[in-house]
């Protein structure tokens, strides 16, 4: 939660440490934090390494945000922190509620044996019995002692404290899960973190940096879930085509979650080059590039209009004319530029080209991150799918999640999950290198396969990034940033017969991925599923569409189980 968070605020220095949750640990780590120039701290998560850290930042006067530090009263005294989050005496009241709605007259307690256990207990009361328990202390120790609970006969209601409102107490509980409640903080802890962080990052440039953080304190409560999370929809893959898949979803009003497959390789939006077009050959693809373009890239803000060229054969003139009228009717601007223009205003040869001066390219993993904002995302990898009377259960390596509908958009991770017909994994390999101020548009050679594109911003800003296909199947998921000199000089042979220059450019950096091809694009309902797979090294510019496609199948496939 605290590295997903920092990740939005790259303009800030972050640095991590871990006092796992034990408050000797955090005791240490905070007397080496005072001494290290630190603007302000966020953190600690433990109430109780929390109070053990809080007098030596305050003896330094350094600024501390605990964003998920439920103690009571822990703050007091301390005016240099921030308590974000509503306390435990907060927690026990909503606990009560719930189970008082549920018919439970007497709601007794047990614990786990830790501090933290014991803690919670004594506001509940003790461990009276009940015809309904409250469990308290750390998800290990509650899974335990609701397993033990089980074993020895009771039946009654089931209730857990705020430490299980995580993924994997589902998994430790086991059937003991089924039916139980836990307590978290509305709108899930993720919430509270990135608020804090956003609270923190606006007040670092204000004199009394606690007292601007305090201002912005939201008014918060709890709320009691049941611990197997259950979504509409559950969209397995978190690169482009799984985001705006979430994201056409969450448009619609249903519930949805993301997941990543079991493979914990990064997706290939990853390594994308991420050019984006409105014109594509093949007919299919080319409405789902003209939709694309409505849906996104006509507004989007992470986009660069650097103008795009599709250098043609003269076999494929025909249907370039063809696919340049569908473009004006659509509203996008493009003509069919002849050997000579092309020669001319661009230096490259080919029997034509399709000019479009709003193509370009954006950053793959830029638009997904922003797609996915305010989508639910599980830390957690989908080993399998299997039927469940809620629509399908998710097995996964922190327990269980179920959803009406599972949307896989997994990439190279969709084979394991789905029946995607015959499909293989191809590398994909990239280097970037420096234009010399050369001002050059998109390029994909129709012919070649082979591209490029100007590099306007990031560390390669002032670059040409550009690939050549290399026909290398069955390879491994993920990639790197790296290419050794035979891979770089294989790359540059190719592209210098469409930029000579290239042949003396200095080669800045490369990287490589891989990605899923098959004999066409899977995009709806797959057996018990819905598929947005294969989509082999394009996808990228298609993915808006794609994503579109891929949710209106969810909202089809199970219309009952949808809220939407």
């Amino acid at each position: 939660m605290l590295t997903s968070a920092a990740a939005r605020y790259p303009g800030v220095r972050w640095e991590f440490h871990d006092d796992r949750g034990d408050q000797v640990v955090a005791a240490r780590i905070a007397a080496g934090v005072v001494t290290g120039g630190y603007a302000a701290v966020i953190g600690h998560f433990n109430s109780l390494g929390a109070q053990a850290s809080l007098p030596l930042y305050a003896a330094a006067g350094l600024p501390v945000v605990l964003p998920l530090s439920t103690r009571p009263r822990l703050t007091d005294g301390y005016p240099n922190a921030v308590q974000w989050c509503p306390d435990d005496l907060d927690q026990v009241a909503a606990l009560r509620l719930v189970a008082a709605t549920h018919g439970v007259r007497q709601l007794g307690v047990r614990h786990d044996g830790t501090d933290y256990g014991r803690g919670m207990a004594e506001l509940f009361g003790g461990e009276a019995d009940g015809d309904g328990l409250v469990v308290c202390g750390t998800h290990h120790g509650s899974a335990a002692k609701a397993r033990e609970l089980r074993a020895d006969g009771f039946a009654g209601p089931l209730y857990f404290t705020d430490d299980c409102a995580v993924d994997e107490f589902a998994e430790l509980a086991g059937d003991a899960a089924d039916g139980a409640r836990v307590a978290r903080l509305t709108g899930g802890a993720q919430s509270f973190v990135d608020s804090a962080f956003d609270a923190l990052v606006r007040a670092l440039d204000q004199p009394d940096i606690a007292a601007g953080v305090r201002a912005a304190k939201p008014a918060a409560g709890w709320e009691v879930v049941n611990p197997v999370p259950h979504h509409d929809v559950v969209v397995v893959g978190a690169g482009v085509v799984g985001a705006a898949t979430a994201a056409a979803l969450v448009q619609a009003g249903v519930s949805v979650a993301v997941c990543a497959p079991a493979d914990d390789a990064e997706s290939a939006t990853r390594y994308s080059g991420g050019l984006v077009r409105a014109y594509e050959h093949d007919g299919e693809q080319r409405r789902l590039a003209i939709r694309s373009h409505h849906l996104l890239w006509r507004d989007s803000p992470h986009f660069h209009r650097t103008g795009s060229l599709v250098l043609l054969g003269p076999d494929q003139l025909a249907e370039a004319v063809a696919g340049v009228h569908e473009l004006l009717a659509a509203g996008i601007e493009a003509k069919l530029v002849d050997a000579d223009e092309l020669r001319r205003d661009f230096g490259l040869d080919a029997a034509g080209a399709v000019w479009e001066p709003d193509g370009g390219y954006a950053s793959p993993p830029v638009v997904a991150r922003d797609l996915l904002d305010g989508v639910t995302r599980h830390d957690t990898r989908v080993l399998r799918v299997e039927p469940d009377p809620r629509g399908t259960r998710l097995v996964t390596t922190t327990g269980p999640v179920t959803a009406g509908v599972v949307v896989v958009a997994a990439g190279a991770g969709a084979p394991a999950l789905a029946d995607v017909g015959p499909a293989r994994l191809k590398r994909i390999r990239y280097a970037f290198f420096d234009r010399g101020g050369r001002d050059v548009p998109t390029v994909y050679d129709q012919r070649t396969g082979m591209w490029g594109r100007p590099v306007l911003d990031g560390p390669y800003a002032g670059g040409f990034l550009a690939g050549r296909p290399v026909e290398e199947w069955d390879v491994g998921p993920g990639g790197g940033d790296h290419l050794t000199e035979d891979q770089v000089a294989y790359v540059r042979e190719g592209l210098r017969r469409l930029w000579p220059w290239l042949g003396e450019a200095a080669y800045l950096g490369g990287r490589y991925g891989a990605d899923l091809f098959g004999a066409a694009p899977v995009i709806g309902p797959v057996g018990d599923v819905v598929v947005a797979a294969c989509f082999g090294g394009g996808g990228f510019k298609t993915a808006p569409a794609a994503g579109e496609q891929a949710a209106f199948a969810a909202l089809k496939a199970r219309p009952a189980a949808l809220t939407g």
